[in-house]
Protein backbone atom coordinates (compact mmCIF):
# COMPACT_ATOMS: atom_id res chain seq x y z
CA UNK A 1 0.00 0.00 0.00
CA UNK A 2 1.41 3.40 -1.02
CA UNK A 3 2.34 5.51 2.00
CA UNK A 4 1.25 8.77 0.36
CA UNK A 5 -2.17 7.29 -0.32
CA UNK A 6 -2.42 6.23 3.31
CA UNK A 7 -1.51 9.70 4.48
CA UNK A 8 -4.15 11.30 2.27
CA UNK A 9 -6.97 8.94 3.20
CA UNK A 10 -6.15 8.38 6.87
CA UNK A 11 -4.44 11.63 7.84
CA UNK A 12 -7.55 13.34 9.22
CA UNK A 13 -8.70 10.17 11.00
CA UNK A 14 -5.30 9.60 12.61
CA UNK A 15 -5.06 13.24 13.70
CA UNK A 16 -8.57 13.10 15.18
CA UNK A 17 -7.83 9.88 17.07
CA UNK A 18 -4.55 11.26 18.42
CA UNK A 19 -6.32 14.38 19.67
CA UNK A 20 -9.02 12.20 21.20
CA UNK A 21 -6.40 9.97 22.86
CA UNK A 22 -4.69 12.93 24.53
CA UNK A 23 -7.98 14.53 25.54
CA UNK A 24 -9.28 11.21 26.86
CA UNK A 25 -6.24 10.82 29.11
CA UNK A 26 -6.59 14.34 30.47
CA UNK A 27 -10.37 14.43 30.90
CA UNK A 28 -10.44 12.52 34.24
CA UNK A 29 -8.00 15.04 35.71
CA UNK A 30 -10.03 17.95 34.41
CA UNK A 31 -13.18 16.43 35.92
CA UNK A 32 -11.45 15.81 39.23
CA UNK A 33 -10.34 19.43 39.34
CA UNK A 34 -14.00 20.34 38.90
CA UNK A 35 -14.98 18.00 41.74
CA UNK A 36 -16.61 15.38 39.51
CA UNK A 37 -15.97 11.79 40.73
CA UNK A 38 -14.73 9.41 38.04
CA UNK A 39 -13.27 6.55 40.09
CA UNK A 40 -14.40 3.06 39.15
CA UNK A 41 -17.37 2.06 41.30
CA UNK A 42 -18.30 5.68 42.01
CA UNK A 43 -19.23 6.89 38.54
CA UNK A 44 -19.47 5.48 35.04
CA UNK A 45 -16.39 6.43 33.02
CA UNK A 46 -14.98 4.52 30.02
CA UNK A 47 -11.50 3.95 31.41
CA UNK A 48 -9.01 2.53 28.88
CA UNK A 49 -11.28 3.21 25.92
CA UNK A 50 -8.37 4.66 23.98
CA UNK A 51 -7.39 4.52 20.29
CA UNK A 52 -3.66 4.43 21.05
CA UNK A 53 -3.13 0.61 20.91
CA UNK A 54 -4.91 0.45 17.54
CA UNK A 55 -2.87 3.43 16.33
CA UNK A 56 0.35 1.69 17.38
CA UNK A 57 -0.63 -1.37 15.35
CA UNK A 58 -1.76 0.66 12.36
CA UNK A 59 1.23 2.98 12.06
CA UNK A 60 3.68 0.09 12.55
CA UNK A 61 1.88 -2.07 9.98
CA UNK A 62 1.37 0.57 7.30
CA UNK A 63 4.15 3.15 7.53
CA UNK A 64 7.77 2.36 6.77
CA UNK A 65 8.97 5.72 8.05
CA UNK A 66 9.87 5.31 11.72
CA UNK A 67 8.78 8.88 12.39
CA UNK A 68 5.18 7.79 11.77
CA UNK A 69 5.58 4.47 13.56
CA UNK A 70 6.97 5.89 16.79
CA UNK A 71 6.58 9.64 16.99
CA UNK A 72 2.84 9.93 16.37
CA UNK A 73 1.48 7.54 19.05
CA UNK A 74 4.39 7.96 21.49
CA UNK A 75 4.07 11.71 21.13
CA UNK A 76 0.45 11.40 22.21
CA UNK A 77 1.55 9.33 25.23
CA UNK A 78 4.16 11.89 26.27
CA UNK A 79 1.70 14.76 25.76
CA UNK A 80 -0.80 12.97 27.96
CA UNK A 81 1.77 12.38 30.70
CA UNK A 82 2.89 16.00 30.66
CA UNK A 83 -0.73 17.13 30.70
CA UNK A 84 -1.46 15.00 33.76
CA UNK A 85 1.55 16.54 35.48
CA UNK A 86 0.29 20.04 34.66
CA UNK A 87 -3.29 19.37 35.74
CA UNK A 88 -2.44 17.48 38.94
CA UNK A 89 0.60 19.51 39.93
CA UNK A 90 2.35 16.26 40.85
CA UNK A 91 5.18 14.88 38.79
CA UNK A 92 4.80 11.42 40.37
CA UNK A 93 1.32 11.07 38.85
CA UNK A 94 2.81 11.37 35.37
CA UNK A 95 6.27 9.86 35.88
CA UNK A 96 5.45 6.97 38.18
CA UNK A 97 7.69 3.91 38.83
CA UNK A 98 5.81 1.57 36.49
CA UNK A 99 5.83 3.96 33.52
CA UNK A 100 8.70 2.10 31.83
CA UNK A 101 6.56 -1.04 31.71
CA UNK A 102 3.74 0.91 30.05
CA UNK A 103 6.08 2.01 27.28
CA UNK A 104 7.45 -1.53 27.07
CA UNK A 105 3.89 -2.70 26.45
CA UNK A 106 3.56 -0.11 23.69
CA UNK A 107 6.82 -1.34 22.16
CA UNK A 108 5.42 -4.87 22.03
CA UNK A 109 2.32 -3.58 20.25
CA UNK A 110 4.55 -1.81 17.73
CA UNK A 111 6.46 -5.06 17.16
CA UNK A 112 3.20 -6.86 16.45
CA UNK A 113 2.28 -4.12 13.99
CA UNK A 114 5.57 -4.60 12.16
CA UNK A 115 4.83 -8.33 12.02
CA UNK A 116 1.48 -7.50 10.39
CA UNK A 117 3.26 -5.96 7.40
CA UNK A 118 3.77 -9.40 5.87
CA UNK A 119 0.37 -10.77 6.84
CA UNK A 120 -2.87 -10.75 4.88
CA UNK A 121 -6.47 -11.12 5.92
CA UNK A 122 -8.56 -10.46 9.00
CA UNK A 123 -7.37 -13.33 11.21
CA UNK A 124 -3.77 -12.07 11.72
CA UNK A 125 -5.08 -8.59 12.45
CA UNK A 126 -7.57 -9.83 15.04
CA UNK A 127 -4.91 -12.07 16.57
CA UNK A 128 -2.36 -9.26 16.77
CA UNK A 129 -4.89 -6.89 18.36
CA UNK A 130 -5.96 -9.45 20.93
CA UNK A 131 -2.39 -10.46 21.74
CA UNK A 132 -1.31 -6.82 22.06
CA UNK A 133 -4.04 -6.07 24.58
CA UNK A 134 -3.40 -9.27 26.56
CA UNK A 135 0.35 -8.65 26.80
CA UNK A 136 -0.20 -4.99 27.72
CA UNK A 137 -2.65 -6.04 30.42
CA UNK A 138 -0.25 -8.58 31.90
CA UNK A 139 2.84 -6.36 31.75
CA UNK A 140 1.36 -3.12 33.03
CA UNK A 141 -0.64 -4.68 35.86
CA UNK A 142 2.42 -6.64 36.92
CA UNK A 143 4.01 -3.20 37.28
CA UNK A 144 1.05 -1.97 39.35
CA UNK A 145 1.51 -4.94 41.69
CA UNK A 146 5.30 -4.75 41.79
CA UNK A 147 5.45 -1.03 42.53
CA UNK A 148 2.32 -0.74 44.69
CA UNK A 149 4.43 -0.51 47.83
CA UNK A 150 6.59 2.32 46.52
CA UNK A 151 3.63 4.33 45.23
CA UNK A 152 1.50 4.13 48.39
CA UNK A 153 2.20 4.30 52.10
CA UNK A 154 0.18 1.13 52.48
CA UNK A 155 0.71 -1.32 49.56
CA UNK A 156 -2.42 -1.86 47.50
CA UNK A 157 -1.52 -5.50 46.98
CA UNK A 158 0.47 -7.95 49.03
CA UNK A 159 3.87 -8.90 47.55
CA UNK A 160 2.69 -12.45 47.00
CA UNK A 161 1.21 -14.52 44.20
CA UNK A 162 -2.21 -13.95 45.77
CA UNK A 163 -1.63 -10.19 45.70
CA UNK A 164 -0.67 -10.37 42.02
CA UNK A 165 -3.82 -12.36 41.23
CA UNK A 166 -5.92 -9.79 43.11
CA UNK A 167 -4.31 -7.03 41.06
CA UNK A 168 -5.18 -8.75 37.78
CA UNK A 169 -8.76 -9.41 38.90
CA UNK A 170 -9.22 -5.77 39.93
CA UNK A 171 -8.02 -4.66 36.48
CA UNK A 172 -10.45 -6.82 34.49
CA UNK A 173 -13.05 -4.02 33.96
CA UNK A 174 -10.30 -1.87 32.40
CA UNK A 175 -9.18 -4.82 30.27
CA UNK A 176 -12.71 -5.23 28.92
CA UNK A 177 -12.74 -1.60 27.77
CA UNK A 178 -9.31 -2.08 26.18
CA UNK A 179 -10.55 -5.01 24.11
CA UNK A 180 -13.63 -3.09 23.00
CA UNK A 181 -11.58 -0.04 22.04
CA UNK A 182 -9.13 -2.17 20.03
CA UNK A 183 -12.04 -3.66 18.10
CA UNK A 184 -13.68 -0.27 17.46
CA UNK A 185 -10.64 1.79 16.55
CA UNK A 186 -8.84 -1.08 14.85
CA UNK A 187 -11.90 -1.48 12.64
CA UNK A 188 -11.94 2.24 11.81
CA UNK A 189 -8.26 2.24 10.85
CA UNK A 190 -7.80 -1.12 9.15
CA UNK A 191 -11.33 -1.60 7.80
CA UNK A 192 -10.97 0.64 4.71
CA UNK A 193 -7.65 -0.99 3.83
CA UNK A 194 -9.08 -4.49 4.10
CA UNK A 195 -12.08 -3.47 2.01
CA UNK A 196 -9.86 -1.88 -0.66
CA UNK A 197 -7.65 -4.98 -0.74
CA UNK A 198 -10.68 -7.25 -1.13
CA UNK A 199 -12.03 -5.11 -3.99
CA UNK A 200 -8.69 -5.23 -5.81
CA UNK A 201 -8.59 -9.00 -5.45
CA UNK A 202 -12.05 -9.28 -6.99
CA UNK A 203 -11.09 -6.97 -9.85
CA UNK A 204 -7.95 -9.00 -10.50
CA UNK A 205 -9.92 -12.24 -10.46
CA UNK A 206 -12.46 -10.81 -12.90
CA UNK A 207 -9.82 -9.85 -15.47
Amino acid sequence: MNRDWLLRTHGLLIGTLLAYAVGFRLLPWVLRNWGVPVDLGVAVYPWNFSPLPALFLFTAACFRDLRWVFLLPLGACVAGDLGIWALSGRMDYALYPGLALVYAGHAITISLGIWLRKQRGVAPLVGAGLLAECVFFLVTNFGVWWFSGSMNEVPLYAPTATGLLECYIAALPYFKNSLISMAVFGGLLFGPLLLASRMREREFAAE
